[in-house]
């Protein structure tokens, strides 16, 4: 008899294809464990990392040490290694309260518009290439300005008085 093959109209079972899977996952995983051997006396145990507390298959960030709010040692990427972990709470807060404001903005701009004929769009997303050029540079240089005040990298003449 010669074999047939599978109608595509008709469901298949792929149960024996997801039994061997799992059994191939689990068998893998047994081959290839590392195995001590009685026969090579000087074999050393794994070292062991300290496992982070979210993410428990990584090691403990070395900065994360659960002393901030909210601290459970998520980092997966390690950045807490490379960023002080002050300048990155103040960045989070101030880009979380600029989310807010944005959000507010989209809200009220469809009820509450500016007199010129150019900040009339309701749409927020055709308002953004409405507004004129000088509207961009005033808003990119207000925030630069507010950046780098908070940052301490501009200093007003009152704080160089005042020292």
């Amino acid at each position: 008899t010669r074999p047939t093959l599978p109608d595509p109209d008709q469901p298949t079972n792929h149960t024996h294809l997801a039994m061997a899977f799992v059994a191939s996952t689990f068998l893998g995983a047994s081959l290839s464990a590392p195995r001590t051997s009685a026969v090579c006396p000087t074999a050393q145990a794994p070292v062991r990392m300290a496992a982070s507390e979210s993410v428990p298959f990584l090691e403990k960030p070395s900065k994360l040490d659960g002393t901030r709010v909210g601290d459970t040692g998520f980092d997966p990427l390690y950045l807490s290694d490379y960023i002080d972990l002050d300048y990155a709470a103040a960045a989070e807060i101030k880009h979380g309260r600029i989310c807010m404001l944005a959000t507010l903005g989209m809200l009220v701009q469809e009820v509450v518009h500016l007199p010129n004929a150019a900040f009339s769009e309701p749409n927020p997303l055709k308002a953004i290439y409405a507004v004129p050029i000088e509207g961009w540079v005033q808003s990119s240089r207000s925030s630069a300005s507010s950046s780098l005040h908070r940052s301490g990298h501009l200093e007003t003449g009152a704080d160089s008085a005042s020292t």
